[in-house]
């Protein structure tokens, strides 16, 4: 497989002494998250509610700035660190306006409604190779042979994802989910999709990306105001903690920090966006 700079895109690294299979995420139920995660989720909704076109055009000007240059961190934006962050290597030279670039995929007007996506799993096949193929990533899911996995740690441990058969299990898996979960709140059912996705890592190249898309196209279907949480600029600005947080709900069913992480990242970005 081939590198990549995305922040939740596999990365190929050196021969490891230890490959560590990725195993299924267990996916919850609304009822099952803590209260406070909860409530984090129905903020992030009720925030991007409350916004006029005004701030909307605000943070898209913030999106368009180079992200390498700013100095957010001094905006608070610290407040997403995951505690073990200074274990992670520091992240690579981010892609300009990334999130500029998944947003026009998603404005293109060429993906079906989330309930006809929810009549048939080649249906989300084919949204997902959509969102991977338009944000410039692969065009298909992988064929037989094809192995991903992180780059190897400091010890020399990597985390193996599925092969491409396992993948699509868990897509289908992924898909069982929007089909039951469809009374559940957006915010719930696009945090929990887009860890889904990461967990399958379908895609030789544009996991992350696709990821992105699905979270803010399920939030998009649930209201009119033209939604796009910059996941990638969060990403890059809490020194990849987003992973983290990804990984704690993944590995341990520990939802509580990625809700969280995602209530207050919106917050900074806005606050950030209309300074």
């Amino acid at each position: 497989m081939t590198g990549s700079c995305d922040p939740q895109d596999g990365t190929q690294g050196l021969e490891p002494a230890i490959s560590l299979a990725v195993a299924p995420l267990t996916l919850p139920r609304f009822v099952d998250l803590p209260r406070q995660a909860r409530a984090d989720l129905m903020h992030l909704e009720d925030r991007w509610r409350s916004l006029d076109e005004a701030r909307l055009l605000q943070l898209r000007i913030w999106l368009a700035t180079d992200l390498a240059s700013r100095t957010d961190r001094s905006a608070g934006f610290e407040r997403l660190e995951h505690r073990l962050v200074a274990e992670l290597d520091p992240p690579p030279e981010p892609r300009p306006c990334q999130s500029l670039r998944e947003l026009r995929v998603l404005e293109s007007g060429r993906f079906k409604a989330l309930d006809t996506i929810e009549n048939g799993a080649e249906e989300l096949v084919a949204l997902l190779v959509g969102f991977s193929e338009g944000a410039g990533g692969a065009a298909a899911f992988r064929e037989p042979g094809v192995g991903v996995g992180t780059a190897c740690d400091a010890s020399g441990r990597r985390r193996r994802f599925p092969p491409p058969k396992g993948a699509r299990r868990r897509v289908e898996r992924l898909h069982a989910f929007l089909r039951r979960s469809r009374a559940a709140p957006a915010p719930f059912r696009a945090v929990v999709s887009m860890a889904a996705l990461l967990n399958a890592h379908p895609f030789a190249d544009g996991n992350g990306r696709a990821s992105r898309l699905l979270f803010n196209y399920i939030l998009r279907q649930s209201t009119e105001v033209p939604y796009y949480v910059p996941l990638y600029e969060l990403a890059w600005l809490s020194r990849g903690s987003f992973v983290l947080c990804v990984r704690e709900a993944e590995m341990l069913g520990n939802w509580a920090p990625l809700c969280r992480f995602l209530a207050t990242g919106l917050d900074l970005v806005l606050d950030a966006s209309a300074a």
